[in-house]
């Protein structure tokens, strides 16, 4: 089956030279639900990742002309964003370090499987990774409701944080989870969405989009929670321009926001990487009242990031917990728990704010939960919602 004739399904592409082999992983995978693309040679899969965009591949190591640790290579430098998941007959040994070799390179990889292997074995891989389409409607367990909007091209839909502690219970927040949707139903949203919008130089310009649609669908949601908050994501080439702060002062303004009802969320290496540039325009986005939430990665352990919490413009830490979500990849949740304890409680001290985003996992919500943190945000937490399943969420409450 090809994806491009699927696009409403997950999307798996499978590379595996044993023609038996990938019978069995195709057919376990189509019995989930996802829409399967099988090829038998590892110098397809790159070329097959870049026209299908798959959101699960399961990578053969060995098979003829390009090797299993060659793809990791090339799927590293297209900034691949699918679920990775490693098969082989080799030893575990082997699979494990290129397992590391790709999170290494900021892959996703979430698990491995050595030949000969049980189809209940692949389904318990595969079965966690399904995701909900946004474009289908569904009443989930927590009350939420994914958007219905058909809508091609640009759409905002939202993402509601989960309060942890006991001054965030009383407030409300949402992630602007701006998307594109293209012709044939796909979706691109978050990092492939803002690399994008950068390599066709269009980053301002969608911007401009999606913050008056939101500011314009804040306006209803008002109504439900005076006090709800939006969390707006700026990429770090938007945070090298200066010209940015003046342009959202503007737009809030146009639509009488007040501008502490945005939260200005940015990765924490833009800031350092364009130094005066970027702490000029945070600075500025702080005097005028806008919230400030800089990102750092849940794996680093940035020592150095509590000493300069007091020379940092911001009102919020956000640790991202995307590579953490794998299968094994919390090799010492004590050490890992101990360091999350510490920044939260430093923040706290200094009357700060922290998150925990891309919460897509039941190991990683229960750390998060038990480290301090304020809010958390991921698919633990709440799926993607129109503006509309957004008010009728908050109205229930």
């Amino acid at each position: 089956m090809d994806l491009s004739q699927s696009s409403n399904k997950n999307r798996i592409l499978i590379a595996d030279d044993e023609a038996d082999i990938g019978e069995v992983l195709s057919a376990v995978a189509e019995d989930l639900g996802f829409a399967v693309t099988y090829v038998s040679e590892g110098g397809q899969v790159v070329a097959k990742t870049n026209a299908l965009n798959p959101d699960v591949i399961m990578l053969d190591l060995r098979m003829p002309g390009t090797d299993g640790v060659e793809v990791i290579r090339e799927l590293a430098r297209i900034n691949c964003t699918a679920k990775i998941i490693l098969v082989s007959g080799m030893d575990q040994r082997t699979l494990n370090t290129v397992e590391a070799l790709g999170r290494e390179k900021d892959l996703c990889m979430v698990g491995t499987l050595v030949k000969p292997m049980h189809p209940d074995r692949i389904e318990a891989l595969l079965k966690p990774l399904l995701k909900a389409s946004p474009q289908e409607i569904e009443e989930t367990e927590t009350g939420f409701v994914a958007s219905t909007d058909r809508q091609l091209g640009p759409l905002v839909l939202y993402r509601l944080q989960a309060p942890l502690s006991e001054a965030s219970a009383r407030r409300q927040r949402a992630m602007i989870d701006c998307c594109w949707r293209m012709d044939n139903g796909d979706f691109i949203n978050g990092h492939r969405l803002a690399k994008w919008s950068e390599t066709q130089g269009v980053s301002k310009g969608m911007l401009n989009f999606y913050l008056h649609e939101a500011l314009r669908q804040w306006q209803g949601l008002k109504e439900s929670s005076a006090s709800i908050e939006l969390v707006l994501a700026i990429d770090s080439l938007l945070m090298q321009d200066i010209s940015v702060t003046d342009f959202l002062v503007e737009v809030v303004e146009q639509y009488a926001v007040p501008h502490d009802v945005l939260v200005i969320e940015t990765p924490l290496e833009g800031v350092r990487a364009a130094e005066h540039e970027a702490i000029d325009i945070l600075a500025r986005l702080r005097i005028k009242g806008f919230k400030i939430a800089l990102v750092t990665e849940g794996r680093r352990h940035d020592e150095d990031l509590l000493l300069n919490l007091d020379k940092l413009p911001m009102d919020e830490i956000v640790v991202d917990m995307r590579k953490l979500n794998a299968d094994n990849a919390i090799r010492n949740e004590l050490e890992l728990e101990f360091q999350f304890s510490s920044l939260t409680s430093v923040m706290h001290k200094k009357g700060l704010e922290s998150s925990a985003i891309s919460v897509n996992s039941q190991q990683v919500q229960n750390l998060v939960r038990k480290c301090g943190f304020d809010w958390a945000r991921g698919q633990m937490m709440s799926e993607p919602m129109s503006a509309n399943s957004l008010q009728r969420v908050l109205s229930s409450n």
